[in-house]
């Protein structure tokens, strides 16, 4: 899906300039903030930023927004790891 942003063009052309990335720069904060404000979860900010949780950790500690794990969320990592143990050692 995309969004459209709609700016004047000087201010568009202005901020291309400055900023490498445009398109990706306003999309990761779109989803930072979302996920700030708890609208979306880790799991939904680490599929739009297609990135993994290792990578969406670090762009969240660049952006100073800190990884908050819920109950849910240890158990849920509990069993990933549980899972990938036991895949790890039924090929051996």
């Amino acid at each position: 899906m995309s969004i459209l942003i709609e700016l004047p063009e000087d201010l568009e052309r202005a901020l291309r300039q400055q900023v490498e990335n445009l398109d990706a720069a306003a999309k990761e904060l779109l989803l930072i903030n979302l996920y700030r404000e708890k609208r979306i979860g880790y799991g939904e900010l680490c599929r739009g930023l297609g990135v993994s949780r290792l990578v969406a950790e670090g762009i969240l500690k660049r952006h100073e927004v800190y990884y908050e794990m819920t109950f849910e969320d240890v158990v849920r990592e509990g069993k990933d790891l549980e899972m990938a143990r036991n895949a790890d050692a039924d090929s051996r």
